[in-house]
């Protein structure tokens, strides 16, 4: 994985964010290292992310400017970060863009990729992290919809955006993960991976829906505010 920053200042960012929902999930930095929170059958471990230069220099980054906290990878590549002092009111900055495979090693070696998470189909349990990735809507049409908010002077505005538009093989992945429902929330990954959450037999399980096409993912030069 590559990582380039921003010209710094880092310039605001006005575009697509969800927020972590709780100190232990999405990408961030414990104990000095980059990785993301996974739990599992047998309890909840912390997966990093690959050494490489690349990593290093983005959590370099992470750590130089901003000592910590979460991050938000796009598909796209872009690299979302909440600035600490304000997260309640959501001031978010663009940090730069990764290139590559996001990699995450598990604590006993082995090796997860984001890219290529292996042979899956619609309805699979996902095998990955599941807090990662921008909180969307997917409606009966294949309409993934993401909704977030930014400060204003006056309270808050309200944002909305399709992200992909009539998706039929999301549509049909989202029924095979969630049979008999016609649209409800999912995440969009690194690398474009969509999964939702389904409760089976009392238990939250993350199933896999599908993959969209990360080179049509939307681009607004108003999301991105440099300073002149």
């Amino acid at each position: 994985m590559n990582f380039e920053p921003a010209e710094q200042p880092f310039p605001r960012w006005w575009g697509p964010y969800s927020p972590a929902r709780g100190n232990t999930r999405g990408f961030r930095l414990s104990g000095g290292q980059l990785g993301v929170w996974v739990d599992d059958d047998d309890g909840r471990d912390f997966w990093v992310i690959r050494p490489s230069e690349g990593s290093r220099r983005l959590q370099q980054t992470i750590s130089q400017h901003f000592g910590g906290g979460r991050i938000l990878l796009l598909p796209d590549g872009s690299v979302i970060k909440p600035l600490q002092q304000d997260v309640e009111r959501g001031q978010r900055v663009f940090l730069g863009e990764i290139a590559g495979a996001v990699v995450l090693q598990r604590p006993d070696g082995t090796q997860f990729s984001m890219m290529n998470p292996g042979q899956l189909n619609p309805g699979d349990r996902w095998p990955g992290p599941s807090t990662t990735g921008l909180e969307c809507v997917l409606d009966n049409a294949g309409n993934l919809r993401c909704d977030w908010k930014h400060p204003a002077d006056y309270g808050e505005d309200q944002q909305s955006h399709v992200m992909v538009a009539n998706d039929l093989s999301l549509r049909r992945g989202f029924r095979a993960a969630r049979p008999g429902a016609g649209g409800g929330r999912v995440r969009v990954t690194a690398h474009g991976h969509v999964i939702t959450n389904r409760e089976v037999r009392g238990e939250w399980q993350c199933l896999y829906v599908g993959r969209i096409e990360v080179a049509l993912w939307p681009y607004l030069e108003e999301w991105i505010e440099w300073e002149e």
